[in-house]
């Protein structure tokens, strides 16, 4: 929409925040006492309104929040061209704009799992357990992804006009666990 006029001829559809297409991938490796498992999940296709990002740029000439020097590369009659909008003595310039949209296709590897059985021949020579298993594992382990927000999974809202907003909420967090498994 043309902030400046709030001209409803000039809207148009950024983006849709449903994926093309989505899914996971998992393998189960196992080798002399060691399993590895991996697992991970894809969404492609679809785009995220990041408006905690548009936030730090607030081309706002009422307020002193013009801290970033990006502000000089904004849109004028002399820089027609520019990515950033034009400086506004009120609030427009935070509208939803094609300003804040990213593609927000990703891969995420979300669990990698590594056991170790002890071999029957230790377990043997002990004498006191009949099974035992060490195991590592890690969650949330890495997203590739060309969103610059901290998580393309996250949003705050779902909006009816289309598309989904970032607001920043707090991304999944990265864990990582050891354990034994022991049967007597």
């Amino acid at each position: 929409m043309n902030i400046a006029t709030n001209a409803k001829d000039d809207r148009v559809v950024l983006g849709c925040s449903r994926p093309d297409f989505e899914g996971g991938l998992s393998t189960r490796l196992s080798w002399k006492g060691l399993t590895l498992s991996i697992q991970s999940s894809f969404a492609f296709g679809h785009e995220k309104y990041w408006q905690a990002g548009t936030r730090q740029f607030q081309f706002n000439a009422s307020e002193p929040l013009n801290v970033l020097d990006i502000a000089l590369k904004r849109w004028t009659p002399e820089n027609p061209d520019s990515n950033y909008p034009a400086m506004r003595l009120n609030n427009y310039a935070n509208e939803v704009t094609d300003f804040g949209m990213y593609d927000a296709s990703y891969w995420k590897i979300q669990n990698i799992n590594l056991d170790y059985r002890l071999p029957q021949s230790v377990l043997d020579k002990l004498k006191v357990f009949n099974n035992v298993v060490l195991s590592v594992s890690a969650n949330n382990v890495y997203t590739f992804t060309s969103y610059p927000g901290p998580s393309p999974e996250s949003f705050s809202s779902d909006m009816i006009q289309g598309g989904s907003i970032d607001y920043s909420t707090y991304p999944k967090t990265r864990s990582f666990n050891f354990g034994i498994k022991v049967t007597l």
